[in-house]
């Protein structure tokens, strides 16, 4: 309710198997359409909003990921990671281009593939909420094989809880430790109407290339969210806090085997 008391906000919960709350306001606002004034919350300082979003979206430690239609399937198409590194951003660049990341441990490890995504996603709508999983990595980047250095299981592939400590001491033994939570949503609909003037703007100095990113947000099909939970999974599992603290220190890319040791000290 505003503080005049004139505007009253009113938000649907309604699921597939009862909408009727939905269908009600459906047919009222449409029978009553004349009487209706649309309301639009002007803000005080013109672009403001725009400019925090630009801030947020540039400062941002979470990593979203994007997936397209690629015949019968669907695949990665594009990844937005923050400026700022940390070890999630450092494990999605591990064997992968510049200015790309590798989203490999999303989708399967060395022995076996993932179906939490598509599993979910041929399972859900665009009117439904994302839908959340824990995935537990263990990054050994001294690896040359992407399948040797990144093991990835999803919280639901482990049978017992015994299971997954064993799993993040031996992460933490042999490399890093990196626990994230998915979310995974389909997309509906792009909405052009709060992107428009980027859109305007692009087309101004390359018309094709403003029509290619057209076509690549109306094949966008699904988006997820990467959320490091690593320290509150440590936690959980009552590892101490120094080693929660060491973990955070990026491990080595390459490692000296034992016998090389020995060898330089007889040398």
């Amino acid at each position: 309710m505003s503080k005049d008391g004139y505007v009253l906000h009113l938000k649907n919960f309604a699921t597939e198997e009862n909408n009727t709350a939905r269908q009600f306001f459906e047919a009222l606002i449409k029978g009553n359409r004349s009487k209706l004034k649309a309301y639009r919350d002007e803000e005080e300082v013109l672009v403001i909003g725009e400019a925090l979003r630009n801030i947020y979206a540039n400062n941002i430690v979470n990593t979203a990921f994007f997936l397209h239609k690629d015949g019968g399937s669907i695949a990665p198409d594009a990844g937005a990671t923050s400026p700022i590194g940390n070890r999630v951003k450092n494990l999605l660049q591990f064997k992968s281009e510049e200015d790309e990341c590798n989203l490999y441990p999303l989708f399967r490890n060395g022995v076996i593939k993932h179906n939490f995504i598509s599993h979910t996603l041929s399972n859900i709508k665009p009117s439904h909420k994302p839908v959340a999983q824990d995935l537990f990595i263990a990054f050994d980047p001294s690896k040359e094989k992407m399948g040797d250095a990144v093991h990835s299981l999803y919280e639901q592939q482990f049978t017992q809880p015994v299971q997954k400590r064993e799993f993040i001491a031996k992460a933490l033994q042999h490399g890093q430790f990196i626990a994230v939570k998915i979310f995974i949503a389909r997309t509906g609909r792009p909405d052009f109407d709060t992107m428009q003037s980027e859109l305007n703007y692009v087309s101004i100095y390359a018309l094709h290339k403003a029509k290619i990113l057209e076509e690549k947000l109306w094949n966008v099909t699904a988006v997820g969210d990467i959320i490091d939970v690593t320290d509150e999974v440590l936690k959980r599992y009552n590892f101490e806090q120094k080693i929660i603290e060491q973990n955070h220190q990026a491990p080595k890319s390459y490692k000296i085997s034992q016998v090389g040791i020995e060898q330089l000290l007889k040398a």
